[in-house]
C-alpha cells in the first residue's frame, strides 16, 4: 500500500513539474489560428519585473462549497461575430471580442458583468481585458498580452 501511495505521489509530482515546465517555455504554435475553445486563468505576468502572480489558496477557501472558484472565459464564434461568456470567482461576464489569427492581435469590444464580492484574483480580469492588445496560443495555454507586451494573463485549456 505504502508504495502505490508512494507511486501515485511522485506521478503526481511529474505530471506537476511538467506543466510548470510547460508553462516557463512557452512557445506560440502559429498552426494555431483560433483562440476559440474553454479557458481557465491559472496566472498573471510582469515580464519587466518577473513577476507571476497566481490564484492564492485563500480564494479557494471563500468559495467553499460552490463550483466556480476559478475564472472561466469561453470563446466562441457567434453569428454576430465573436463573443466570450463565462465567470469570475463570483460572478457572471460576457462580451465581444476580435482576433486576427495571422498577426496575433486581439480586441476586446464589449466585456461586463457584476463585481459584487469579487476577491482580488477577479481584478487581473476586470483591470486588464480592455487593454489586451496580442494573443499567443499553443495546444496548452492561452496568453493574453496587454502594456505593450510587458504583462500578460495566462490561461490554460479546459
Amino acid at each position: 500500500m505504502a508504495r502505490l501511495i508512494l507511486f501515485i505521489a511522485a506521478g503526481l509530482f511529474l505530471f506537476s513539474c511538467n506543466k510548470e515546465k510547460r508553462l516557463e517555455n512557452f512557445k506560440d504554435d502559429p498552426t494555431i489560428l483560433t483562440v476559440y475553445g474553454t479557458w481557465k486563468l491559472i496566472s498573471r505576468e510582469n515580464y519587466t519585473t518577473g513577476e507571476v502572480i497566481y490564484k492564492d489558496p485563500s480564494v479557494v477557501q471563500q468559495c467553499g462549497s460552490r463550483t466556480k472558484c476559478d475564472i472561466i472565459l469561453n470563446f466562441v464564434k457567434a453569428s454576430s461575430g465573436d463573443s466570450l461568456y463565462g465567470h469570475t470567482i463570483m460572478n457572471e461576464v460576457s462580451g465581444l471580442f476580435s482576433f486576427d489569427a495571422a498577426t496575433r492581435r486581439f480586441t476586446t469590444a464589449s466585456f461586463g458583468g457584476t463585481k459584487v464580492g469579487e476577491p482580488g484574483w477577479s481584478d487581473h480580469i476586470w483591470d486588464n481585458m480592455y487593454r489586451i492588445q496580442n494573443f499567443r496560443i499553443n495546444r496548452y495555454y492561452l496568453r493574453l498580452y496587454f502594456n505593450n507586451d510587458t504583462e500578460s494573463l495566462t490561461f490554460e485549456r479546459q
